[in-house]
C-alpha cells in the first residue's frame, strides 16, 4: 500500500488525502470481500459505481475512468496496474 500512496499525484493530494483513502478502501474491500473482488476484477466500473458496505466511493471522474480501465486477473495484478497508472498520471502532471 505504501508504494501506491507514494505514487498518487501531488495535485490529487492537495486539500486532503481523500483519493488516497478511497484507493485504500477499494483495495481493502476487495481483500475482505471475495464477491466485491470478483466484480472489481471483472467489471471495475461497476464495482466503483456500486461502492462497498452501503458507502459509495468518492472518486473524481479522472480517477474513476483510470480505475475502470484496469484489466487484471488477480487483485495483486490490479494493485500493480493501479500503481503504474497513478505513477504515469503523476509523471504527466
Amino acid at each position: 500500500m505504501e508504494k501506491i500512496t507514494a505514487s498518487i499525484p501531488q495535485y490529487e493530494r492537495t486539500g486532503g488525502d481523500h483519493l488516497e483513502k478511497e484507493y485504500s478502501r477499494i483495495l481493502t474491500a476487495a481483500v475482505i470481500n471475495p464477491q466485491f473482488c470478483k466484480i472489481l476484477l471483472s467489471d471495475p466500473a461497476r464495482a466503483l459505481t456500486m461502492g462497498f458496505a452501503g458507502e459509495p466511493f468518492q472518486l473524481n471522474q479522472e480517477s474513476h475512468t483510470l480505475l475502470s480501465a484496469i484489466r487484471a486477473q488477480s487483485l495483486s495484478e490490479f494493485a500493480r496496474q493501479l500503481n503504474g497508472t497513478l505513477s504515469h498520471v503523476g509523471a504527466a502532471a
